[in-house]
């Protein structure tokens, strides 16, 4: 399978061709493929494009995925919800024992565990997580990225073609 089929495979939030970058903005490799490029290319080198893609060699890419919040920490969340609901509710004068016990007790809690955790659940999977984690790097061919630039930039070639 080349590169450029893989590439059509893997699905990705992101893509970008800095394996350490701190700027995650780029939907598809061909967007992040040009910008890498566009720093290095020179449109009126008398070389041409091509020629140019050439000497810069293979280019590595990588998928960047959002990290999902995981079982565990949904798990730990829901816990400490639940503790919180107590203590809050143990901080209402009017409710609260004065002798200081809990208002939900260890079986309350327990009980409606599994309902707090599919709502922590819900929310987690809908949650916007910021934190990317960076997917195995695709590492294209000069032809490879000629290809795909030719579908993404053909304007970059219009001058060769005359």
């Amino acid at each position: 399978m080349s590169a450029l089929e893989k590439l059509k495979t893997i699905e990705a939030d992101y893509w970008d061709c800095d394996e350490s970058t701190d700027s995650l903005s780029h939907d598809d490799p061909q967007s992040a493929l040009e910008e890498h490029l566009d720093g290095w290319l020179m449109p009126h080198d008398s070389r041409g494009i091509e020629a140019q893609i050439w000497e810069i060699g293979p280019v590595k890419i990588w998928p960047w995925h959002r990290q999902s919040i995981d079982a565990k920490e949904v798990e730990r969340l829901t816990k400490h919800l639940l503790e919180e609901a107590d203590e809050w509710l143990c901080e209402n004068t009017i409710l609260a024992d004065p002798e200081g016990g809990d208002l939900l007790s260890k079986q309350t809690r327990e009980k409606h565990q599994p309902a707090m955790a599919a709502t922590v659940a819900a929310l987690c999977a809908d949650a916007s997580v910021w934190h990317c984690e960076r997917g195995e790097a695709i590492t294209l061919t000069a032809d490879e990225v000629i290809a795909l630039l030719r579908e993404q930039c053909p304007e970059w070639f219009e001058k060769e073609a005359t």
